[in-house]
């Protein structure tokens, strides 16, 4: 049975990825996605982006996501995704869409910032 919210599917990108028993995976993660461990459990690493500047000395955030719970990714990061579970695990990433109001108000904003090429044309006098 899928218990995701339909509404936020609609402009949402989605994919699932199975892993075996220890098989790794590093993907860059884009703010608001939201993983889903659908079958076995996940483990999840990474390093927080506010953190960056640490370099190497930087702690490692390790999650470990049984099957049914979730996470959402706060801030866009490189994350490694493990199976944790002696079979085989699946997740499922959903990357959440922008909001249509958002969008409309960076359409007005772009719209507003360039100007309008009749009016930068100069006019003939008559």
């Amino acid at each position: 049975m899928d218990t995701r919210d339909s509404a936020a599917q609609r402009g949402s990108t989605s994919s699932t990825i199975r892993l075996h028993s220890h098989q790794t995976l590093t993907i860059s993660l884009p703010r608001n996605t939201r993983l889903v461990a659908t079958d076995g459990a996940v483990q999840l690493s990474f390093v927080d982006p506010a953190l960056d500047w640490l370099g190497e000395a930087a702690p490692i955030n390790r999650l470990r996501l049984n099957e049914g719970d979730s996470y959402v990714v706060e801030q866009s990061c490189y994350a490694t995704v493990s199976g944790a579970s002696t079979g085989v695990a699946a997740i499922h990433i959903e990357q959440i869409a922008v909001p249509s109001v958002l969008k409309r108000v960076r359409a007005w904003i772009t719209h507003r910032a360039m100007p309008d090429r009749t009016s930068a044309t100069p006019q003939k006098a008559r």
